[in-house]
């Protein structure tokens, strides 16, 4: 989920941490949880975290929030584990999807390097990924790589198109111990120049206030990513998650933009779901 990954909300994070119990990872059901998968689950999550505004901002927002959620995992179409997918093919060793994620807007108030321009409208993200499993080690960790391309769109702008991000990554998820899973993620996020003009790009009227200058954003790295996420079960229907993520914009296409304030941010938060209603049916996985 690439743009959900960097400008994370809490009611977003609040649902996302049931399918692997952290909202962080890059591919939540790379990190398992303990037990049998249900084909659908019904229940609440509650989250509370803490990020920087977006990619190279010095400014935090803080956010906590309480959601019910609902999963599905059937053979093709799968919902609520990171948003909505459709499983277009799977074998032993790759998967392809076409998925649709978001993320909710943030209001430029809040962020004193934004102030007085227009704000981060709400998003949403459509397009296919591609996953390919890669040999596990002895310790029977799962490694995954995987290459989401996706197309954005503004909802608060009446759909206008927003570009492309394409976010490569490498993601390890193991089983320490029985009734927790811990996963780790490398991942390199990329926009076209409408992306990257969107959350980078200053037009001359933005100029001169909050000591920006003019700037016109370019193609390229946006941000790296380093994440670190754990769920532990603490009875088969709750889980308890936590994730942290270190994200730098050191060597992006666009580091010298006067909206970047700081190279290195870091994300962390903590999240628990408690599943209501659960199907006696297995998964189609």
């Amino acid at each position: 989920m690439p743009l959900l990954s960097h400008r994370y909300q809490a009611a977003v994070l609040a649902a996302a941490c049931v399918s692997a119990g952290a909202a962080q990872a890059q591919d939540q059901e790379d990190v398992e949880p303990v037990g049998p998968k249900s084909l659908w689950e019904l229940g609440a999550a509650g989250a509370g975290g803490s990020r920087p505004a977006y990619p190279g901002s010095d400014t935090r927002l803080t956010n906590q929030a309480a959601a019910p959620y609902a999963i599905y995992r059937g053979k093709y179409l799968r919902a609520g584990e990171g948003g909505l997918r459709i499983r277009a093919r799977k074998d032993e060793t790759t998967e392809l999807d076409v998925g649709v994620s978001g993320s909710l807007g943030s209001d430029s108030s809040d962020v004193q390097a934004r102030a007085g321009m227009p704000n981060l409208g709400t998003l949403i993200e459509i397009g296919p990924r591609l996953k390919i499993r890669l040999p596990s080690r002895p310790s029977g960790a799962r490694v995954t790589l995987s290459l989401p391309l996706r197309a954005v769109f503004d909802l608060s702008d009446s759909g206008r198109d927003r570009g492309y991000t394409f976010e490569p990554g490498l993601s390890v998820g193991w089983r320490p111990w029985a009734k927790t899973s811990v996963g780790v993620g490398l991942t390199a996020f990329f926009g076209d120049r409408r992306i990257n003009q969107l959350f980078y790009g200053v037009d001359p009227q933005f100029a001169g206030t909050a000591g920006r200058t003019a700037f016109e954003a370019q193609a390229g790295l946006i941000a790296t990513r380093l994440s670190l996420s754990m769920s532990t079960a603490v009875s088969r229907d709750m889980y308890f998650g936590s994730y942290l993520r270190f994200d730098s914009v050191r060597g992006a296409a666009n580091e010298d933009s006067p909206l970047v304030r700081k190279t290195e941010g870091l994300t962390a938060g903590i999240g628990l779901s408690w599943t209501l209603f659960r199907s006696e049916r297995p998964a189609e996985d």
